[in-house]
C-alpha cells in the first residue's frame, strides 16, 4: 500500500475486478500511509491486509524491508519498476530469487540514479519488463485458463490507459500527499555544485585551489593546482538499534570476509525465514554486504553481543 508503483498496481487490480493483498510493516489494523485509507478499505472489500506483527503495532521503518520477503513469497513474480543502488526493492528481488520466484525489471536510462538498481538486476539475469505483455507472456502457458495475451490486447484496444489510470487513482485518493504528488521527491536530492576552496599561502595571500582533474595547461593568475587528499577510511559502522538477538546470532555465525549463503546459516532452532529476515536487517544496518549469487559477506572481525552499544 506504499506511495508510488505499489499502490498504483493495487489500484489496477481493484478496478479491473481482481484480487490484491496488502502486506504491511505494522499492525494489520494500522493504516499506513494515512493518505491511503480509501485504498485500505478497497483492498479489504475484495482482498485482505496481512501482517506478521500483532494488531496495533506502530509504524517503524526497519519493519518494512523485513516484510518484503512475505511479498515476494506470496507472488509468482516480483517486478522492480525503479530502484537506486541501495533501494529496499533490491532486497525484495533477492528474496524472490532465493525463493525460486521470477524477477522482472524495467530498464531505465543509463546513469540515472533511479535506474542503477534495475539495470543491475537485468545484468544479473532478471527478465525485461517494458510492458504488461512481457509479464503476461511469461505465464500464458503456465496458466492458460486465466492468462491470455490475445484477450489482454482485445480488452485494452482503443482504451486510453493513462486516462483510466488517472481516474482510478483519483477516485481512490492514491498517492496524494498535499501538493507533493511526485513520488520520491528529494530521494535523490542533488549535491551542491563543486566550488573552488579558499586557502591561505605562507605569505598570507588568498589563493584558489582547483581539482587535479582540471585539464587546463595554464592556470589563471592566483590559482594553483593541488591534489585532493584521499578521504580517510571510516571504521565500520553498524546501527545496532536495528538488530535483535536473532540478527546478532546470524551475524556471529558468519566468518569475516568469507561469502556465505542463507542455507549455510540455517540451524534446527534457526529456520530459513528467520535467517532471511535477519540478513535483510543486517544489510540495512551496515553489518554485511549482499553480493551476486545469493551470497552475503560479513566485514567486521569482532562478534556482536545483544548488549553492544
Amino acid at each position: 500500500m506504499a506511495l508510488g508503483s505499489d499502490s498504483a498496481a493495487m489500484t489496477g487490480a481493484i478496478v479491473s475486478g481482481g484480487v490484491t493483498v496488502a502486506v504491511v510493516g505494522c499492525g494489520a489494523d494500522v493504516i499506513y500511509p494515512r493518505e491511503h485509507s480509501d485504498l485500505y478499505y478497497a483492498v479489504l472489500d475484495g482482498g485482505c491486509v496481512i501482517s506478521e506483527y500483532p494488531p496495533g503495532t506502530a509504524v517503524a521503518g526497519f519493519r518494512f524491508p523485513v516484510r518484503n520477503r512475505i511479498i515476494s513469497g506470496l507472488s509468482a513474480a516480483t517486478v522492480v519498476v525503479e530502484a537506486g543502488a541501495g533501494s529496499g526493492a533490491l532486497i525484495t528481488a533477492r528474496h524472490a530469487a532465493y525463493q525460486g520466484r521470477a524477477v522482472f525489471a524495467v530498464p531505465g536510462m543509463v546513469g540515472a540514479p533511479g535506474s542503477s538498481g534495475t539495470n543491475g538486476l537485468l545484468k544479473n539475469g532478471a527478465l525485461v519488463a517494458t510492458s504488461a505483455e512481457d509479464i503476461l507472456a511469461e505465464y500464458e502457458f503456465t496458466y492458460p485458463h486465466s492468462v491470455s495475451l490475445t484477450a489482454a490486447r482485445q480488452a485494452t484496444e482503443g482504451v486510453d490507459m493513462a486516462a483510466l489510470a488517472e481516474d482510478s487513482i483519483s477516485r481512490l485518493h492514491v498517492g496524494s500527499r498535499g501538493d507533493n504528488n511526485f513520488y520520491g521527491r528529494g530521494t535523490y536530492g542533488g549535491k551542491n555544485p563543486p566550488v573552488a576552496n579558499d586557502r591561505k599561502t605562507s605569505a598570507g595571500k588568498d589563493e584558489k585551489t582547483v581539482r587535479l582533474g582540471d585539464l587546463a595547461e595554464e592556470l589563471p593568475p592566483g590559482f594553483v593546482r593541488v591534489k585532493k587528499a584521499p578521504a580517510p577510511s571510516e571504521p565500520q559502522r553498524i546501527d545496532l538499534d536495528m538488530l535483535d538477538e536473532v540478527s546478532v546470532r546470524v551475524y556471529n555465525l558468519m566468518t569475516p570476509d568469507v561469502p556465505v549463503t542463507a542455507d549455510e546459516l540455517v540451524r534446527s532452532d534457526l529456520p530459513v525465514s528467520d535467517v532471511l529476515s535477519s540478513l535483510s536487517m543486517l544489510e540495512l544496518a551496515g553489518a554485511i554486504e549482499a553480493g551476486a549469487g545469493g551470497y552475503y559477506l560479513r566485514r567486521g572481525c569482532d562478534d556482536l553481543s545483544a548488549g553492544d552499544e
